[in-house]
Protein backbone atom coordinates (compact mmCIF):
# COMPACT_ATOMS: atom_id res chain seq x y z
CA UNK A 1 0.00 0.00 0.00
CA UNK A 2 2.67 2.00 0.73
CA UNK A 3 4.66 2.58 -2.78
CA UNK A 4 1.91 1.21 -5.17
CA UNK A 5 -0.61 3.65 -4.23
CA UNK A 6 1.71 6.84 -4.64
CA UNK A 7 2.60 8.34 -7.59
CA UNK A 8 6.37 8.96 -8.66
CA UNK A 9 8.09 5.94 -7.07
CA UNK A 10 10.77 4.52 -8.23
CA UNK A 11 9.65 0.98 -8.91
CA UNK A 12 5.89 -1.20 -8.66
CA UNK A 13 4.65 -4.05 -8.76
CA UNK A 14 0.89 -3.47 -10.49
CA UNK A 15 0.33 -1.93 -13.25
CA UNK A 16 0.59 1.74 -14.41
CA UNK A 17 -2.93 2.23 -14.62
CA UNK A 18 -3.49 1.82 -10.93
CA UNK A 19 -1.97 5.19 -10.24
CA UNK A 20 -4.71 6.62 -12.35
CA UNK A 21 -7.70 9.05 -11.28
CA UNK A 22 -10.72 7.25 -11.48
CA UNK A 23 -8.96 3.74 -11.68
CA UNK A 24 -7.58 4.22 -8.31
CA UNK A 25 -10.47 5.61 -6.03
CA UNK A 26 -11.74 2.06 -6.95
CA UNK A 27 -9.21 0.18 -6.11
CA UNK A 28 -8.13 1.95 -2.67
CA UNK A 29 -12.02 1.63 -2.06
CA UNK A 30 -11.72 -2.40 -2.46
CA UNK A 31 -8.31 -2.12 -0.41
CA UNK A 32 -10.25 -0.39 2.35
CA UNK A 33 -12.76 -2.73 2.56
CA UNK A 34 -10.81 -5.91 2.76
CA UNK A 35 -8.76 -3.89 5.38
CA UNK A 36 -12.04 -2.95 7.46
CA UNK A 37 -12.77 -6.22 7.60
CA UNK A 38 -9.60 -8.08 8.81
CA UNK A 39 -8.81 -5.34 11.26
CA UNK A 40 -12.34 -5.57 13.24
CA UNK A 41 -10.75 -8.77 14.88
CA UNK A 42 -7.42 -7.47 14.79
CA UNK A 43 -8.35 -4.38 16.61
CA UNK A 44 -10.11 -5.39 19.54
CA UNK A 45 -6.74 -8.03 20.02
CA UNK A 46 -4.75 -5.29 20.34
CA UNK A 47 -7.18 -3.03 22.41
CA UNK A 48 -7.34 -6.16 24.76
CA UNK A 49 -3.25 -6.55 24.19
CA UNK A 50 -2.65 -2.75 25.16
CA UNK A 51 -4.81 -3.15 28.26
CA UNK A 52 -3.64 -5.92 29.37
CA UNK A 53 -0.05 -5.30 29.01
CA UNK A 54 0.44 -2.20 30.33
CA UNK A 55 -1.77 -4.04 33.73
CA UNK A 56 1.26 -6.33 33.44
CA UNK A 57 4.10 -3.93 33.34
CA UNK A 58 2.66 -1.80 36.53
CA UNK A 59 2.59 -4.90 38.15
CA UNK A 60 6.16 -5.56 37.67
CA UNK A 61 7.19 -2.34 38.06
CA UNK A 62 5.23 -2.44 41.30
CA UNK A 63 6.77 -5.55 42.56
CA UNK A 64 10.25 -4.27 41.41
CA UNK A 65 10.05 -1.00 43.73
CA UNK A 66 8.12 -3.22 46.55
CA UNK A 67 10.63 -5.63 47.17
CA UNK A 68 13.67 -3.57 45.92
CA UNK A 69 16.36 -6.16 48.01
CA UNK A 70 14.70 -9.37 46.28
CA UNK A 71 14.90 -9.04 42.04
CA UNK A 72 13.63 -11.68 40.23
CA UNK A 73 14.61 -12.46 36.75
CA UNK A 74 11.33 -13.08 35.39
CA UNK A 75 9.79 -9.48 36.88
CA UNK A 76 12.63 -7.27 35.43
CA UNK A 77 12.27 -9.13 32.09
CA UNK A 78 8.56 -8.92 32.16
CA UNK A 79 8.64 -5.04 32.74
CA UNK A 80 11.41 -4.16 30.53
CA UNK A 81 10.92 -6.23 27.14
CA UNK A 82 7.15 -5.91 28.04
CA UNK A 83 7.78 -2.63 27.32
CA UNK A 84 10.21 -2.73 24.50
CA UNK A 85 8.36 -5.03 22.47
CA UNK A 86 4.79 -3.12 22.61
CA UNK A 87 6.57 0.10 21.90
CA UNK A 88 8.23 -1.34 18.87
CA UNK A 89 5.11 -2.66 17.89
CA UNK A 90 3.35 0.85 18.28
CA UNK A 91 6.19 2.61 16.95
CA UNK A 92 5.33 0.67 13.51
CA UNK A 93 1.69 0.83 13.92
CA UNK A 94 2.07 4.55 14.23
CA UNK A 95 4.89 4.78 11.22
CA UNK A 96 1.85 2.82 9.12
CA UNK A 97 -0.60 5.39 10.03
CA UNK A 98 1.77 8.41 8.99
CA UNK A 99 2.62 6.70 5.41
CA UNK A 100 -0.96 6.17 4.75
CA UNK A 101 -1.61 9.74 5.34
CA UNK A 102 1.20 10.34 3.39
CA UNK A 103 0.25 8.42 0.22
CA UNK A 104 -3.32 10.14 0.59
CA UNK A 105 -1.53 13.83 -0.05
CA UNK A 106 -0.06 12.76 -2.55
CA UNK A 107 -2.33 11.76 -4.40
CA UNK A 108 -2.36 15.44 -5.40
CA UNK A 109 0.69 14.93 -7.79
CA UNK A 110 -1.26 12.27 -10.24
CA UNK A 111 -1.62 13.46 -13.97
CA UNK A 112 -4.91 14.10 -14.64
CA UNK A 113 -6.92 13.96 -17.88
CA UNK A 114 -9.11 16.76 -17.74
CA UNK A 115 -10.58 18.90 -14.76
CA UNK A 116 -13.62 17.03 -14.47
CA UNK A 117 -10.90 14.43 -13.51
CA UNK A 118 -8.95 16.49 -11.29
CA UNK A 119 -12.20 17.68 -9.43
CA UNK A 120 -12.92 13.89 -8.83
CA UNK A 121 -9.46 12.98 -7.40
CA UNK A 122 -9.62 15.99 -4.99
CA UNK A 123 -12.89 14.88 -3.81
CA UNK A 124 -12.33 11.91 -3.59
CA UNK A 125 -8.31 12.44 -1.48
CA UNK A 126 -10.35 14.47 0.76
CA UNK A 127 -13.40 11.86 1.93
CA UNK A 128 -10.44 9.31 2.81
CA UNK A 129 -9.47 8.79 6.08
CA UNK A 130 -6.09 7.62 6.83
CA UNK A 131 -5.30 3.92 8.13
CA UNK A 132 -4.81 3.22 11.53
CA UNK A 133 -4.52 -0.05 13.40
CA UNK A 134 -6.60 -0.48 16.30
CA UNK A 135 -10.16 -0.36 16.65
CA UNK A 136 -12.63 2.20 14.95
CA UNK A 137 -13.56 4.94 17.49
CA UNK A 138 -11.69 3.47 20.72
CA UNK A 139 -8.12 2.89 19.86
CA UNK A 140 -6.04 3.89 16.76
CA UNK A 141 -2.16 3.54 16.59
CA UNK A 142 -0.59 6.82 15.62
CA UNK A 143 2.67 8.62 16.42
CA UNK A 144 2.28 10.39 19.47
CA UNK A 145 0.47 6.23 20.72
CA UNK A 146 4.18 5.64 21.77
CA UNK A 147 4.81 8.67 24.34
CA UNK A 148 1.49 7.95 25.50
CA UNK A 149 1.72 4.95 26.36
CA UNK A 150 5.45 5.53 28.19
CA UNK A 151 3.45 8.41 29.67
CA UNK A 152 1.07 5.91 31.78
CA UNK A 153 3.53 3.84 32.38
CA UNK A 154 6.19 6.03 33.90
CA UNK A 155 2.40 8.08 35.64
CA UNK A 156 1.19 4.57 36.95
CA UNK A 157 4.28 3.72 38.23
CA UNK A 158 5.49 6.71 40.05
CA UNK A 159 1.38 6.93 41.38
CA UNK A 160 1.81 3.10 42.76
CA UNK A 161 5.49 4.25 44.57
CA UNK A 162 3.57 7.45 45.97
CA UNK A 163 0.51 5.28 47.72
CA UNK A 164 2.16 2.19 47.88
CA UNK A 165 1.70 1.54 52.25
CA UNK A 166 5.09 1.50 54.18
Amino acid sequence: MQSEFRPNQPRYLTSSKLRQGYSIAIEYRKFELIYRYGINLLGKGILFFQVILSNVILLCNYQLIREWGDFDAIQIGGAFYGTIIWIFILEHGGMFFCRSKECIKSWKFIPCKDSEEKRFLSKFRKSCRPIAFGTKDVFRIKRLTVLKFIRAITRGTLRTVLIRPK
